[in-house]
């Protein structure tokens, strides 16, 4: 799917979500919001809320751990 076409909100019953912790510290997340010329700007941790996402640490290379 195109960037923006699928919001992650709110998940299907019974669909593990994951966030990675990185994330959590950024000011704002850009989020797909319906089709694929919409995004809508969160703070992460509305993110998680909304979405039922659970953090996790899925990047390992340390390049990507900036803050």
């Amino acid at each position: 799917m195109p960037p923006g076409a699928v919001g992650p909100f709110p998940p299907p019953a019974g669909v593990p979500v994951f966030i990675e912790r990185t994330l959590l510290s950024r000011p704002v997340v850009w989020v797909g919001a319906g089709s694929e010329t919409h995004l809508a700007a969160l703070h992460p941790g509305v993110l998680v809320r909304l979405a039922r996402a659970q953090p996790v640490d899925a990047v390992q290379d340390s390049t990507y751990h900036s803050a």
